[in-house]
């Protein structure tokens, strides 16, 4: 698995830096490709939404990941964290946003609910309050579980995507 960063500059321009990380390799078996999605820049105090989706995923049963981010520059709540259309609604769905800079989510689908295909598994929505400044959103520690309580291979790749 790869760590990728995002780095958000208020009000200014946007770069991109890939990290190092983990590569999950995947012998003959079919891997999943997780994205965060997500604007290139805000001004300060406004607000923006980054999507964290999931292609080519088989019997998705569970998620964990963890997102950081620079708490001076960006403001996120619990609140701000809400489930997307790929996870059907009864659904366990849990965000962590308590230690600032860091958004841990947990989602648990019943054997029942487990989906396949691709789609958005969850929302981050952010609000600027560092007047000038950037901040890295780092998608780590992704790991996909199916219905088996297996893991699913699984691939980060850059996370963004043009708008």
């Amino acid at each position: 698995m790869r760590n990728y960063m995002i780095y958000f500059i208020i009000g200014l321009t946007l770069f991109i830096e890939q990290g190092v990380g983990l590569i999950a390799s995947a012998d003959d078996e079919q891997t999943a490709v997780v994205e965060l999605i997500s604007l290139l820049s805000v001004r300060y105090t406004e607000s923006f939404t980054a999507e964290l989706t999931v292609k080519n995923v088989e019997n998705l049963d569970t998620v964990y990941a963890v997102l950081t981010y620079d708490a001076k520059v960006l403001k996120i709540t619990p609140e701000d964290v809400t489930k997307g259309e790929l996870v059907p609604s009864p659904a366990k769905f849990l965000a962590n946003a308590e230690i600032a800079g860091k958004v841990r989510i947990i989602i648990d689908m019943s054997d029942e609910d487990a989906v396949s295909g691709e789609g958005v598994i969850a929302r981050f929505r952010f609000t600027a309050i560092g007047e000038r400044g950037s901040s890295m959103l780092t998608l780590s520690e992704v790991q996909l579980g199916d219905t088996t309580a297996k893991g699913i291979p699984v691939r980060v790749e850059p996370p963004f995507q043009w708008r």
